[in-house]
């Protein structure tokens, strides 16, 4: 690979790169934004067909969650969006980001700009990232490099809300590649990520029994204030729970309550949402235990509370092959200029699930930014190009020594 070259055809493109960029960030493509996700599709659709590799839409499945009255509700899901390059090569490594963010559908958007900050929803996470690929797959396929490197693009639509619905789309992937690149934002400074913490989410769902506020009080049973209660002792596992060193703890994060009504009534339903991060694999088992004994702690006398939830992401630890991915990643960044530091993160994402069903992957290629998931959240547009030149590289040195990287 001639860097001077492909840097200089890079720095060309610079300016369509971020008009994309504004563009994608321009079209809401929150979750439970179908519409919004539909547009989006097509946009990338549009795009990406400089590539000269037909997009497909891959139908993903319902699924359910618990929705304001504490009752299951199914949701319909977006498509994931999928490119293959030369599907039969070899040896093949699979490049995956989300096309949705976190913001409502009736959500305002703002694009701003301060310096070489484009501030906007998603602009970092993670259309970021999408911009990334794009960039570097276009060189690839421009230069016709890596040409005996198969490449798979996979674009899921519901990464911000624990991939419900493309988990099973990833664990079916994982055992066709090499390896993975994931495109979440470098960190800051532009370090990328080693280590991550698992994540769940849960919602534990209060019943008691209505009654007049003012007529008999007594005979109601007030969820709200049950699970008042109950958050206090959700709280107090942050203090009980693990026997690990500080950093690697258990971490409860109660982020929502929602119930009660009229205030002359006493209220029968409060359905309590909380995130829980881990440090250690063998915690999962201890706080579905300890959720489970809340649960039925705060249950009789009128009152009924369970439980529902999972953990979305498991803890992602860097074993043989990860440690192997990461030498081989770091030398592609030296190599076009790049100096990489790693740094552990309490952060979940698509890469502890790919590891964990066996792929190893690196999972902030995409480029620097801050404050994701706020109005402030911002993409430093200067580090797209730099970013996709570390994956050309990568890809070229995995076509040059195979036997280097990773390998089924």
């Amino acid at each position: 690979m001639n860097n001077a070259d492909v840097q200089a055809w890079l720095m060309h493109q610079q300016d369509a790169v971020v008009q994309r960029l504004v563009c994608w960030c321009a079209q809401n493509s929150g979750s439970y934004h179908l519409d919004g996700l539909a547009a989006m599709a097509d946009l990338l659709e549009a795009d990406f067909a400089s590539l000269s590799v037909p997009m497909q839409r891959l139908a993903l499945p319902a699924w359910q969650e618990i929705d304001h009255d504490g009752e299951p509700v199914t949701r319909a899901a977006a498509p994931a969006l999928v490119w293959h390059a030369r599907p039969t090569a070899a040896h093949r490594v699979l490049l995956l980001i989300h096309y949705d963010t976190v913001y409502p559908p009736d959500a305002v958007t703002e694009i701003r700009w301060d310096g070489n900050r484009c501030i906007a929803p998603g602009a970092v996470d993670a259309k970021g990232g999408i911009a990334v690929i794009h960039a570097a797959l276009s060189a690839v396929e421009h230069f016709g490099l890596a040409a005996s490197v198969g490449w798979t693009v996979v674009l899921n639509p519901d990464e911000e809300i624990g991939s419900p619905a493309s988990c099973g789309l990833l664990q079916q992937l994982a055992a066709d590649y090499d390896f993975a690149m994931v495109f979440e934002p470098a960190l800051p400074d532009g370090a990328w990520v080693a280590d991550r913490k698992g994540s769940g989410n849960f919602t534990f769902i209060v019943r008691g029994r209505s009654a007049h506020a003012g007529r008999n009080p007594a005979e109601g049973r007030n969820a709200v204030v049950q699970a008042s209660r109950l958050v206090r002792s959700l709280d107090a596992l942050n203090v009980s729970l693990g026997s690990a060193a500080e950093e690697d703890k258990p971490t409860i994060n109660v982020g929502r309550i929602e119930g009660g009504g009229p205030l002359n009534r006493v209220p029968d339903l409060a359905v309590v949402r909380l995130n829980v991060r881990i440090g250690q694999a063998a915690d999962e088992a201890t706080l579905l235990a300890a959720f489970a004994e809340l649960a039925e702690r705060f249950s009789g006398d009128g009152f009924h509370c369970i439980v529902d939830g999972k953990f979305h992401a498991p803890v992602k630890k860097a074993d043989q092959r990860a440690l192997q991915l990461r030498s081989c990643m770091q030398r592609a960044a030296e190599a076009v200029g790049r100096s990489i530091e790693w740094r552990n993160t309490g952060g979940a994402c698509d890469g502890s699930k790919l590891a964990a069903f066996g792929l190893p992957n690196i999972d902030t290629l995409g480029p620097r930014g801050n404050y994701l998931h706020s109005p402030q959240e911002f993409c430093d547009v200067d580090s797209i190009l730099p970013a996709a030149l570390t994956v050309i590289q990568a890809l070229c040195d995995f076509e040059a020594h195979p036997e280097q990287w990773p390998r089924r």
